[in-house]
Order: C-alpha cells, then structure tokens, then sequence
C-alpha cells in the first residue's frame, strides 16, 4: 500500500472588499462570510489591521498581517472547491480531455460566463505549466485569432 507523501501548505489567503459606504461594506462582509461559512471555511476581518491587509494583498509576497495557517493537502483542496464534474466552456481553445466524463475540455478565456480575463497555472518545476501558456497562445490565435504577448521575466 503506497501511503504518498503527506504535505503541509503554510499558507495565507487575503481578500480585499470594496464598497462606497460602510452599510454596504458590512453587507458584502456578511454576504462573503455567509458564502463561505457554506464550504465550512471561517474568516476573520482584519479589524483594525486593514493597512497591513490591504498591503498584504498587493501582489509583492509580503504578509504582512504576519498570520498563516497550515494545510494538509486535502485541506487545501477544500479552498478551491470544485465539485463539477463538466468543466469548460461550450466553445473555445481545447485543453484535453476530462477523465471522468471523456469529454473534451474546452477553455473560452473571453467567455461571459466568466467574471473576468485572468488566469492562473499552478504546478511544480517540469510540471508543463510553460508548455500549457505556450499551446493556450498558439491555439488562442490559429482557432480565436487571439493575439498574445508573454514576458518572461527568467528568460
């Protein structure tokens, strides 16, 4: 019986709530806590530490709320929880195929489904994530005529 490596994750996860008034700040913070109180996942405002919150979420690696808490592999999947077994778009750039079903996946980055145009590849060293951002670009302009731009800050 392989038992794998069992991993913790030290890990910090920050958002920002914008609104023009308070009563409308404490509604989207009700609203945000009730939301995820349903995956089982208890936050905490940053009440009197929205400086170092808000800086913390600017994206320069630096906590500086200095907390954390730390994840088992399964636990951190429960952070970004996705239950759907049909995943992908109706029309857009194939990725491959879905395991479960055997049906195509299909990625629309400009679909109105979508909340907005980011996205973000996660994955080891070797894992294929250069190789996924180049086929993304090439496939975005032969089949969407999608132009693209990368910078690479490494080389």
């Amino acid at each position: 019986m392989h038992l794998g490596l069992n991993r913790l994750f030290s890990s910090t996860i920050v958002a920002t709530v914008f609104a023009y008034s308070m009563d409308e700040l404490d509604k989207y913070t009700e609203l945000l806590t009730n939301e995820m109180a349903k995956n089982l996942i208890d936050i905490k405002p940053a009440w009197a530490m929205q400086d170092a919150a808000f800086r913390t979420n600017m994206p320069y690696n630096d906590n500086k709320l200095n907390k954390s808490h730390t994840f088992d592999r399964r636990a951190m999947s429960t952070v970004f929880p996705f239950f759907t077994s049909d995943i992908g778009h109706d029309g857009g750039i194939p990725l491959g195929f879905n395991k479960q079903t055997g049906l195509p996946i299909l990625y629309d980055n400009f679909s109105s489904k979508l909340t907005n145009y980011n996205m973000v590849i996660f994955g080891k060293s070797g894992a294929g994530k250069s190789v996924t951002v180049k086929m993304l670009s090439a496939r975005s302009s032969i089949l969407m005529g999608i132009d693209s731009l990368a910078l690479d800050a490494e080389r």
